[in-house]
């Protein structure tokens, strides 16, 4: 089949670094800048810092928004085909949600300069977000284990551009570090797809596999969390915060 053909290990781990590099710069920002962020993380109450940050957690991730899609869209080329087929219309669809990215790069230059309105950055990228987790959601041509892995994946994007809008109109702790799990869930997820697809040897078309590939999902999703928790304590630690209920 002519999918079989398309996509390779390094298509999905390289992304899957991105984000999980993304989500570790987002979360060093935060810690490093301290406040209720850091010493109540879990708090739902609006905290007026996180209200006041760009997307953007510095100049050069805007760039950065600009640059690596770029490069992915380069590497999708090979994989393109005129007309479009079933099997390449994928290959589109990664091109497209790389041009959200981009766009939502441009927006957060475009914002800082105050030449749009004000938080559009923040919109841009929940739109980017979105937009890459309605098309992995449709991704299809791939077989049973590929198509749960993509799904899940896609819904780990599609909470991340729900999270940013939800903080954008509640800028509380517990929601930016929600988004801050879901990226970087997102980035070890699909490092972990791409494993699957090409390294395993799993028949994609054994749907019998499928429960094995949520079993991992679970695993990652327990370990990151334990991960992000033992971070938030050594970064509270770092501020001098008792270890007293009440601040969690």
């Amino acid at each position: 089949m002519q999918h079989e053909t398309m996509g390779d290990l390094p298509g999905h781990v390289f992304p899957g670094l991105a984000l999980l590099a993304w989500a570790l710069v987002w979360c060093l920002a935060v810690a490093r800048r301290g406040g209720p962020a850091v010493l109540q993380p879990w708090s739902v109450a609006p905290d007026t810092t996180l209200a006041a940050d760009a997307a953007a957690a510095a100049p050069w991730e805007s760039w950065a928004k600009i640059v690596v899609p770029l490069l992915e869209m380069t590497g999708e080329l090979r994989w393109v085909t005129w007309p479009m087929t079933e099997a390449s219309a994928t290959i589109y669809a990664h091109i497209l949600m790389d041009v959200a990215f981009i766009l939502s790069g441009v927006t957060d230059l475009l914002t800082a300069r105050r030449r749009i309105a004000p938080h559009s950055d923040r919109i841009a990228l929940a739109l980017a977000f979105l937009v890459a987790g309605l098309l992995f959601g449709a991704h299809g041509q791939h077989g049973a284990v590929a198509n749960a892995a993509h799904g899940a994946f896609a819904m780990l994007l599609t909470a991340a551009g729900v999270l940013i809008v939800v903080e954008h109109a509640r800028p509380a702790p517990l929601i930016r570090w929600l988004r801050v799990y879901a990226v970087a869930l997102a980035g070890a997820w699909f490092i972990h797809t791409g494993w699957m697809l090409y390294v395993a040897g799993y028949d994609r078309e054994g749907a019998a596999l499928v429960p094995r590939a949520y079993l991992a999902l679970a695993v990652y999703a327990v370990a990151l969390a334990v991960a992000l928790l033992v971070a938030l304590t050594l970064a509270r630690g770092r501020r001098g915060a008792p270890p007293s209920a009440d601040a969690w």
